[in-house]
């Protein structure tokens, strides 16, 4: 970092207090608008082999390929999909693991300090001011000065608390929330067996424990071991288990403490006590279990919190650090549209750090939206995660009576109605929020920057990198215009014809010319514009507009929406669309409904980068090709960026 100067304070427009993974995939996805955020974080340096297991569902793999990071950690964890729940005899399922391949519910298992690393390493070291803590914070009329230990005086406009359950930031603005012991603790540890690391992952349920094992990259397995602190019957000592703890710091445990732990799990099976007397005591830890209420308010003023600052929870759903990931873009995408709506509406140019000393920008556009779109999804796991915790400690004719339930219920049934379950946890679906990287960025990645210049120029459509000087966008013109030569034909037939005149679909051509333009939303959909122009200078127009919507392509054309897959070949080159499913739009409504796969016409499309554009081939078909509806092919070969 920099050097900064103690005497005089300086100014950063925004501030993240921790360098925890929230903090650091926040400022990272500034990072993709051109803004650099400055990061404080009392650690003097980052520890790689800091915690043990951690998994990341769906939506933080989708949030993370944003930041370019998800095909990295693929190769350092191993992707699980539904785990499964057992006796803790561990000779029975109670509830199958789920056999069902699916982006949302699939999770990237790998070890903490592998993320906290790869985010490290991949945020500028200039923009962190590590060993450093926060002493005083004071939130003035229209900044936040804050004092840390050394007597530096740092201000800004927007101060993001990311400092975890014991948040500095929390206290200076909420102090009457503070962390209350769950009642449980978790020990933890990772142990090298190939056998398991391939197996199924699956959570065992026992009398006031539960044990559970996951598959991390090959041949270590993450395994947990969760005990309460109100055991009556385990009394070898009191090292074990204990009333509330006296820190709710992870610490190793001792060697005496491992084998209180094997005797404390001992009827659950061989395979719990192997996989805990395989791994060192010093490489087993033990965190008391402390969560926050739910939080009616995550902001005062400039001050906005994310993560576990504002939401930390038990670890029952691995929920934690995939909550943090989300809160991150969020926050930071509701920072670029605010920064684009007030470009827009003012149609100047204007000073970004004029815009963040505004008070009423950050507390109603930037704030307020960050804070509405995520709070209601962190309540819905806070609510679900102390319920698997007291489905999974029944002890005595309770558990007796849970085993016989679920053994009594068709094995299909029950892993069904646990995926609809773990769905609704993850939110039912995710799409990863708008950073300005344009739609097709956003569906294939980072990797599209590699694509070449011209279509990657018009696809992407963002504006000019944000700095501290200047934003400038007019959305009253076409971000990007694209021309270029253009062939059209049909099958010439009544139903054909019916269909062109219903869609309004550009008549036959050879050889005609086309123009493209594209004009970008504030969040993230784009509107295009379709000229084709024939030799006679006839010209007719299609209209559409694109969005995303998970990890798909969405078009509007009039009343109907086309959900597309969007994929690549592999060249850096290459990549097609084909739909999957058309849906009709009731009018004056929000309602779709699915037309038919029968009746659906099927769309395909190629397209190929050249150097100054790209080569493309649209087919729009029926009834499995008896009919082409319509083809347009040809070449772009003039792409102009109006930012």
């Amino acid at each position: 970092m920099s050097q900064i100067t103690k005497q005089v304070a300086q100014y950063f427009p925004i501030i993240v207090c921790g360098g925890g993974i929230g903090g650091l995939t926040f400022g990272l996805s500034c990072t993709k608008y051109g803004f650099k955020p400055l990061i404080i974080d009392q650690a003097k340096e980052f520890d790689s082999k800091v915690g043990q297991g951690i998994g990341l569902w769906g939506p933080a793999q989708m949030a993370l390929k944003q930041l370019g990071l998800e095909k990295k950690l693929d190769e350092d964890g191993r992707v699980m999909f539904c785990a499964g729940y057992r006796s803790k005899q561990l000779d029975d399922w109670l509830v199958r693991p789920s056999n069902r391949i699916d982006r949302l519910t699939s999770c990237l298992c790998l070890r903490r300090g592998t993320l906290q690393k790869t985010l490290r390493e991949s945020f500028p070291s200039d923009q962190l001011l590590l060993g450093k803590r926060v002493e005083q914070i004071e939130q003035l009329d229209n900044l936040v000065r804050i004092t840390l230990n050394d007597g530096t005086i740092l201000e800004t406009s927007l101060l993001v608390g990311a400092d975890g359950l014991h948040s500095k930031v929390r206290q200076s603005i909420f102090p009457e929330i503070q962390p209350r012991y769950a009642g449980y603790s978790y020990y933890q540890g990772v142990s090298n067996n190939s056998e398991l690391s391939n197996s199924a992952a699956f959570e065992a349920w026992g009398a006031y424990r539960r044990f559970g094992i996951v598959g991390l990259k090959d041949p270590q397995c993450y395994w947990f071991a969760v005990g309460e602190h109100n055991i009556s019957f385990f009394s070898q000592s009191d090292g074990l288990i204990e009333d509330e703890p006296k820190s709710s710091k992870t610490e190793v445990i001792s060697e005496q403490e491992k084998e209180e732990l094997l005797y404390y799990f001992k009827d659950f099976g061989k395979l719990a006590n192997q996989v805990i007397n395989s791994t060192k005591s010093e490489e087993i830890v033990k965190t008391p279990i402390y969560e926050l209420p739910k939080m009616k308010e995550w902001s005062q003023g400039r001050i906005v919190l994310l993560g576990d600052a504002c939401h930390a929870m038990a670890p029952n759903l691995a929920q934690g650090a995939c909550l943090a990931i989300e809160d991150a873009l969020q926050l930071s995408s509701s920072i670029y549209q605010a920064l684009l709506k007030e470009s827009r509406n003012r149609n100047l140019q204007y000073s970004f750090e004029q815009c963040m000393k505004e008070t009423d920008f950050v507390k109603n556009n930037i704030i307020s939206n960050y804070v509405q779109k995520r709070r209601l999804r962190a309540h819905i796991v806070q609510t679900l995660v102390p319920m698997v915790h007291q489905i999974g400690r029944l002890d005595g004719r309770a558990e007796q009576f849970r085993n016989a339930f679920f053994k009594a219920w068709s094995g299909k049934f029950k892993t069904f109605i646990f995926d609809k379950t773990h769905q609704f946890c993850l939110g039912w679906s995710y799409t990863a929020p708008n950073l300005g990287q344009g739609l097709y960025t956003r569906i294939i990645g980072p990797n599209f920057y590699n694509y070449p210049k011209g279509l990657v120029d018009f696809h992407i459509n963002k504006p000019k990198q944000l700095d501290s000087k200047q934003i400038s966008v007019d959305f009253n013109k076409q971000s990007c215009v694209a021309e270029g030569n253009c062939t059209i034909y049909s099958d010439n037939n009544y139903f054909v014809n019916a269909v062109e005149k219903l869609l309004q679909l550009p008549q036959n051509m050879n050889n005609g010319k086309v123009i493209l333009g594209v004009t970008c939303n504030e969040d993230g959909s784009e509107l295009w514009y379709r000229q084709f122009i024939n030799s006679c200078g006839q010209v007719n127009t299609f209209d559409s507009l694109q969005y995303v919507k998970e990890e798909k392509l969405y078009e509007e054309i009039f009343n109907f929406v086309i959900v597309m897959r969007l994929e690549e070949k592999g060249d850096n080159r290459t990549f097609y669309h084909q739909s999957e499913g058309i849906y009709f739009k009731i009018p004056f409504t929000n309602l779709k409904i699915k037309i038919p796969q029968f009746l659906a016409p099927k769309i395909k499309a190629e397209t190929i980068g050249t150097e100054n554009g790209w080569k493309y081939n649209v087919e729009l078909s029926y009834l499995n090709g008896k009919y082409n509806v319509l083809t347009y092919k040809g070449e772009i070969t003039k792409v102009q960026n109006n930012y």
